[in-house]
């Protein structure tokens, strides 16, 4: 989120990544919901509304496997 939050959206996306490779296979959906959280943040760092929502609303989709509750309030600013 960090990096995120600094505009560093490659060091962002790579890190994400890398939280996806590890908390997939375990099912740690809090972590996959931080991650999308993130690539929201990233996209409205470098303006790409659309993309942010994207991201974002995925978090809103209970059937979305990155969907989780606790981390909606936390993006309901950024949707």
């Amino acid at each position: 989120m960090l990096a995120a939050l600094q505009g560093d959206t490659e060091q962002a996306t790579t890190l994400t990544a890398e939280v996806r490779r590890i908390a997939t296979p375990i099912g740690a959906t809090f972590l996959l919901a931080v991650s999308q959280l993130v690539l929201g943040v990233a996209e409205l760092g470098d303006a790409r509304h659309a993309e942010a929502y994207e991201h974002v609303s995925r978090l809103f989709d209970p059937a979305d496997p990155v969907s989780q509750h606790s981390i909606r309030s936390w993006a309901i600013g950024e949707r």
